[in-house]
């Protein structure tokens, strides 16, 4: 081994490299992939062989490591081919998808090839399409819909027409606006093609209440090429772009047969110039009818009502008529008529042969007579009589006197003016005619007495105060999933209330149906608190000012309930650690603290399962939101992702309201373990002149760690300086034996109780070595040999080790000139 000699100046005898361990090889290339699929248009039924083929034998290769998020597809079980590099799997392409960029990749830094060597990022196969859908052979169909479906004076709305798949070919000439009563304007498709929307402008000055957009089908494909079928029609929906209406409703009465005899009926019009409302049998006036009206039945338009007339027996008239008040119609503006309507004069002759003495109806032109009111009272006999005067008048019941009776020339009717009695309040009253002392022309007299219908008097001083109301709450601590019955109770009969009239805007919630009362004074309805509130100032309110008494007399302001409290917002909590990252020996305090007061909560009902920890009492704070307690974390845990959570079902708050689902703390972390360490040596018998490196591998990172932690009191040596890995966790410094020493028991130790991890927890008690060998006496009459190791024999891209050339004996004369490093690849 010429140039090294040892201290006795012996010559080495021969190069070491004869003598070093064994070759050693360096690999500092990283494996790649290629993916591939047998088949690259997968179909409905199909799968195919995805290969897996490495730029060479790699390890670690599994499931874990393919990629599928945009592969639409699953992946069967890999099968390795034996030379290490190639795999295959069967995929199975998803169901019911169209997609043309479908890929399958690999993480590559999941394999390492034979040397160690990880892979870098990802390698992808090529797109290849998938397209599962069912073969289609149906066309499209479509759905339309108005986002305004009644149209005023100068109103757009939005068209929307959603196909149940993607169109081609459609556009407005497809569309059918037939029976539409406006325009639409050009149609815009989403980017899928299924949903197109436009604006439709309805014609000026129509009122239809049976419009329709529809869609011609034919004209429009499917992308499989598909044309649809038929015709697809928007619901119903109205137009009313009249000019603002400020007129009430006029009517035109019609009798179909105008001369009515014995056993004769006929068919009677009431023709409106618009649809009216509020029509009804109350509504006509048959007092010179001389005759009786059936049901009416409305056509659909709400224009034209017709019903039976039944004349009365036994009369001979010529000059009858059907009148309609026309103040109790409304149009669909809300505008009543005005006065009244009637009908021609048309004539009825039912009288048989006149065998029998004359009939009277007695009717009043006002049958709700008021303070300084009069009426015309109107006596109407079937034929004409004589001997009629105020003799023959009974007002027994009539609360009120008639002035000078005045015959009409026909022979059959008189008129009078009635006056009621003063301060008089009686809604039965009636006049009547005593018949016997009045005959016809043939001299019949007639029998018993004619009276006419109850017509009421109240001449009570007038009535000029509006109703008030009163409003109650059956239940008035409202919460989750309740509902109670509101009761308006006025102080006299009202008219024109409804739900109009009542407001909401401080009520928190919504009224059902109004039901009234027979007594025209009380209404009831449900409510139903709004959810996800909490108020207790709510109230409901009638505008009075739309109510009127039976006088006509509107009320004034508004009249409201009592507050009232809805409380339908269910409990959350928010928990939170005071200290969110512990360590050996730390507890915190954690606190709940809940969005409202709440009962019931216990240790039961907080979950510990993520929590790496135990609980102290619960402390509840005065507020009855707020509980604190000690949490102290589970000894020798390290572990990143802890939650404390509660259980929201088991929680009511004040108001009875049980809580929903869980809450979790956010995550906190519990480092409970203490750092431990592994102490080698490279060389565990030492002689003459060797040194050796030693490793402190410590569980985890740590800081702190120096040369006075080191125990060498057992040692038989010095140690040189320590040099730290980038892990943070082991440390390497060479070991020097104490010279002409020979003991097998000596161990390195490192006292843990000076060094901590990176969250603060310090070691326990000492680390030692295993024992080793130092012999360092020895009687030196030969030259050195040597022994050169590597402390890493499968080098990989980025790594490097300690070459360790280890003389028998302290060696002189040796320096880097005498490595050879021509079968190395690499540097020294």
């Amino acid at each position: 081994m010429p140039g090294v000699t040892d201290v006795a100046g012996n010559m080495g005898p021969r190069m070491a490299r004869y003598f070093t361990e064994a070759p050693y090889d360096i690999d500092l290339v990283r494996p790649t992939a290629t993916i591939t699929l047998a088949d690259t248009a997968l179909t409905v039924g199909e799968t195919t062989t995805v290969t897996f083929a490495f730029s060479e034998p790699v390890t670690g290769f599994t499931h874990d490591d393919i990629v599928l998020t945009d592969a639409n597809g699953t992946l069967g079980t890999l099968t390795a081919n034996a030379d290490g590099k190639t795999w295959t799997a069967t995929f199975t392409p998803t169901a019911n998808v169209n997609d043309t960029t479908n890929t399958i990749s690999v993480n590559l830094t999941g394999v390492t090839d034979t040397a160690g060597n990880a892979g870098v990022s990802t390698a992808s196969s090529s797109n290849y399409t998938v397209d599962t859908r069912s073969a289609d052979t149906t066309g499209p169909t479509a759905t339309i819909t108005l986002a305004d479906t009644a149209l005023t004076v100068g109103e757009t709305t939005t068209v929307t027409i959603r196909f149940n798949e993607p169109v081609t070919g459609f556009a407005n000439d497809d569309i059918v606006l037939t029976d539409a009563n406006g325009t639409l304007s050009t149609l815009t498709p989403n980017a899928d093609r299924t949903v197109w929307t436009a604006t439709f402008t309805p014609t000026a000055n129509v009122n239809d209440t049976t419009n329709t957009i529809s869609v011609n089908l034919a004209g429009v494909t499917d992308t499989a090429g598909n044309a649809g079928v038929s015709t697809a029609s928007s619901a119903n929906y109205t137009v009313d772009t009249r000019p603002a209406d400020t007129t009430g409703p006029t009517a035109t009465i019609t009798l179909a047969d105008s001369a009515l005899t014995v056993g004769e009926t006929t068919a009677v019009t009431f023709r409106f110039n618009e649809p009216v409302t509020n029509f009804d049998a109350s509504d006509i006036v048959l007092t010179n009818a001389n005759g009786t009206l059936g049901t009416l039945t409305p056509t659909a338009d709400r224009t034209v009502w017709t019903a039976t007339f039944t004349p009365t027996a036994n009369v001979n008239d010529t000059t009858n008529t059907i009148s309609v008040n026309l103040t109790g119609v409304t149009d669909d503006a809300g505008n009543a008529g005005v006065s009244t309507a009637s009908s021609a004069n048309y004539t009825v002759n039912t009288r048989p042969a006149d065998t029998t003495g004359p009939t009277a109806t007695i009717t009043l032109a006002d049958s709700a007579l008021t303070v300084g009111e009069t009426t015309t009272v109107t006596i109407r006999f079937n034929e004409p009589v004589t001997n009629f005067d105020a003799s023959d008048i009974i007002l027994t019941d009539a609360n009120g006197t008639l002035g000078t009776l005045t015959a009409n020339a026909d022979g059959k009717t008189w008129t009078a003016t009635f006056t009621p009695t003063a301060n008089v309040n009686d809604a039965t009253n009636t006049i009547s005619v005593n018949l016997t002392g009045v005959t016809d022309d043939a001299g019949n007299a007639g029998v018993g007495t004619a009276s006419s219908s109850n017509y009421t008097v109240n001449t009570r001083p007038a009535d000029t105060t509006g109703p008030t109301a009163t409003i109650t709450l059956a239940d008035s601590a409202l919460t989750v999933g309740e509902t109670t019955t509101v009761t308006i109770r006025f102080n006299e009969p009202v008219t024109n209330f409804d739900a109009s009239d009542v407001v909401l805007t401080d009520a928190n919630g919504t009224l059902g149906t109004l039901t009234a009362n027979a007594d025209g004074k009380t209404w009831t309805a449900t409510f139903t608190p709004t959810a996800n509130v909490n108020d207790t100032t709510n109230t409901i309110s009638v505008n009075l000012a739309g109510v009127t008494d039976t006088a006509g007399n509107a009320g004034v302001s508004t009249a409201s309930s009592a507050n009232y409290t809805v409380d339908t917002l269910r409990p959350t909590a928010t928990i939170t650690l005071a200290d969110n990252a512990l360590t050996v020996g730390e507890t915190t305090t954690v606190t709940f603290a809940f969005s409202e007061a709440v009962t019931d909560f216990t240790r039961e009902d907080i979950v510990l399962t993520d929590a790496n920890g135990t609980l102290g009492p619960l402390t509840a704070n005065a507020d009855g939101k707020t509980w604190t307690a000690t949490f102290t974390p589970t000894a020798n845990v390290n572990d990143t992702t802890n939650t404390i959570s509660v259980n929201l079902a088991g929680l009511t708050d004040t108001a009875g309201n049980a809580g929903v689902s869980t809450a979790s703390s956010a995550n906190y972390t519990v480092d409970t373990l203490r750092p431990t360490a592994t102490i080698t040596l490279a060389d565990n018998a030492l002689t003459v002149g060797e040194t050796t490196t030693v490793t402190f591998a410590f569980s985890e990172a740590v800081t702190d760690f120096t040369r006075e932690d080191i125990v060498l009191t057992d040692a038989n040596g010095t140690l040189g300086p320590l040099t730290v890995n980038a892990d943070g966790k082991t440390w390497t410094a060479t070991f020097t034996p104490t010279a002409n020493v020979n003991d097998t028991t000596n161990t390195i130790s490192v006292n843990l109780a000076g060094v901590t991890d990176t969250a603060g927890n310090a070691g326990v008690s000492t680390a030692s070595s295993a024992n080793y060998s130092v012999n360092t006496r020895s009687a030196d009459t030969t030259g050195p040999t040597a022994t050169i190791t590597l402390a890493d024999t499968a080098l990989t891209v980025g790594e490097t080790t300690a070459v360790t050339i280890r003389f028998n004996e302290p060696v002189n004369g040796f320096t880097s000139d005498d490595v050879v490093l021509t079968d190395a690849n690499g540097t020294l």
